[in-house]
């Protein structure tokens, strides 16, 4: 059973990839559990709805953290704004963040939180705490 910051964590990112897809600007997604998944580019319902197909799935069980992804493959992602979405604040993610690394664009943290704090900017990168009952707009 899901913890309800899981399903906070989970529901957010829906409803954020329902935002971007829905107005057609290109977006990828990619889930980092022990059931990986990789949708390249989300132009289509048909490929949206594989997106939440998994999300309405996928478990909090990713066998390493998502700075470690980021500095392995943040080649890969260079020219992009890399959205995180995250059931919590993770140091280490922070500490990546605020090295400024060259091989990552930019990153947007949204970390749900119990609470409101202010974002944090981090060199060129952010971090948005999002607290229940927030709603994505587009």
């Amino acid at each position: 059973e899901p913890s309800e910051q899981t399903e906070r964590t989970i529901d957010f990112a829906a409803s954020f990839l329902q935002s971007i897809a829905g107005g057609r600007a290109d977006v990828s997604f990619l889930s980092i559990g022990k059931s990986r998944f990789y949708s390249p580019l989300i132009k289509t319902d048909a490929q949206l709805q594989k997106v939440l197909a998994h999300l309405a799935v996928v478990q909090a069980d990713a066998p390493f953290s998502v700075d470690r992804l980021l500095q392995t493959e943040g080649e890969l992602m260079k020219r992009a704004i890399i959205v995180v979405i995250t059931g919590e604040k993770n140091e280490q993610l922070v500490q990546f963040m605020k090295r400024d690394v060259q091989s990552v664009n930019k990153i947007l943290c949204y970390a749900m939180a119990d609470k409101e704090h202010a974002p944090q900017q981090l060199g060129r990168h952010h971090v948005v705490f999002v607290h229940p009952n927030v709603e994505v707009t587009s």
